[in-house]
C-alpha cells in the first residue's frame, strides 16, 4: 500500500502512518510479528486506514499543488502521485495476471498429462 506512503507525504502537514508492526530495535516485525489467525481483521484495519489517512491527507489539496521529495528533495505535484499511483497499482495487477495465467498453465498441464511444450493455442513450441 504504497499510496499511504505517497499521499501523506505530498501534504506533509497531514502526518504520516505510523509503523504497524515494526519498531527501530524490530526492523523485522512487519514479517515476524504477525498472527495468521488476525490476519483478515489487520488487512482490513489497514486498508480502512491507509484510505482515511489518504483521504485527511488530501483534503483541499489541489493536483497543482508541490512537494518536495523526501529523499531526493526535487519538487513533484500531487496530481503527478495520482498517475504514479496508477501506474504502480497496473504495474502490480499485470504481475498478479502474470502469476495467475502461469499457475492456470500448470494446472492445465497437469491435467493433460504433464505434456510439456504444448501452449495454450494447441501449437508446440
Amino acid at each position: 500500500m504504497w499510496s499511504v506512503a505517497w499521499f501523506p507525504a505530498a501534504v506533509p502537514r497531514r502526518g504520516r502512518a505510523p509503523p504497524l508492526y515494526f519498531t527501530s530495535e524490530d526492523l523485522d516485525g512487519d514479517l515476524l510479528n504477525t498472527d495468521p489467525a488476525k490476519a483478515q481483521d489487520e488487512f482490513a484495519a489497514l486498508h480502512a486506514g491507509v484510505g482515511n489517512l489518504v483521504r485527511r491527507a488530501l483534503v483541499g489539496a489541489s493536483l497543482d499543488d508541490t512537494f518536495h521529495h523526501g529523499t531526493t528533495r526535487r519538487p513533484l505535484a500531487t496530481g503527478w502521485i495520482y498517475l504514479h499511483m496508477i501506474e504502480e497499482y497496473a504495474r502490480h495487477n499485470g504481475h498478479a495476471d502474470m502469476l495467475r495465467e502461469r499457475i492456470g498453465r500448470r494446472d492445465r498441464r497437469t491435467e493433460s498429462g504433464g505434456r510439456r511444450g504444448v501452449r495454450e493455442s494447441g501449437h508446440s513450441g
